[in-house]
């Protein structure tokens, strides 16, 4: 009721908020706003940004050792 949010712990780590309800409903408006995520990890990998990094970063020119399968 002070206004800010009330930390609840558990084993000395902070496990739950408590907080204004009017807090939490502006949170959830804004968590609403954002752009819907990725439901599978195909669209996960669809939604990465496409850049040119891949083309301008050298490889390195590495040769695989002999190794002795007998």
């Amino acid at each position: 009721m002070r206004g800010v949010p009330q930390y609840v712990t558990r084993r000395g780590k902070q496990t739950v908020v408590v907080l204004a309800a009017q807090d939490f409903e502006a949170l959830q408006r804004s968590a609403a706003g954002q752009t819907a995520k990725p439901t599978s990890f195909i669209e996960h990998l669809l939604a990465i940004p496409k850049t040119h990094a891949a083309a301008t970063t050298p490889r390195l020119n590495l040769q695989p050792r002999d190794v002795d399968l007998s």
